[in-house]
């Protein structure tokens, strides 16, 4: 099954991730998404030291705290690196504010997805392999 997530997680970095970047960079709305539903979220590579930068789509919780489906749960490179890392910067709208992670297993994905854009969910649910809630602390600059 690893051969298959890795797999999976390949064609979302070469191919969706950076058509989703370059939209949210830009300054455009991803289709069939609204932009208050889409973040960047940029880590250091664990073993590389380069930034990488993954979009997601989320569910603002409160002011400080968002909760995004981890496709892959703990076994996804940004969560592995965030984790790594101890800290996140999240681009969500005009803004950037860093913060933290934490894996959530007493939450249901599904009940998660149901709360965001059908189109955010649809693809989220096609990817997935062991997914998990994470929830995003976010700090002040």
């Amino acid at each position: 099954m690893k051969a298959v997530t890795r797999a999976v997680q390949k064609i979302g970095r070469v191919t969706v991730n950076p058509i989703v970047l370059a939209l949210i960079r830009s300054g455009r709305s991803v289709p069939g998404v609204g932009p208050e539903s889409v973040l960047s979220l940029s880590t250091v590579g664990r073993r590389t030291g380069l930034p990488r930068v993954t979009p997601m789509g989320y569910v603002r919780i409160d002011p400080d705290t968002l909760w995004v489906v981890s496709e892959h749960g703990r076994h996804s490179d940004w969560y592995r690196n965030a984790r790594n890392a101890g800290t996140v910067m999240v681009k969500a709208g005009s803004g950037s504010r860093p913060g933290t992670v934490r894996l959530l297993p007493e939450e249901d994905p599904a009940q998660v997805l149901r709360r965001m854009s059908p189109m955010l969910a649809l693809v989220n649910r096609a990817l997935w392999h062991d997914p998990a809630v994470v929830e995003i602390r976010l700090g002040n600059l």
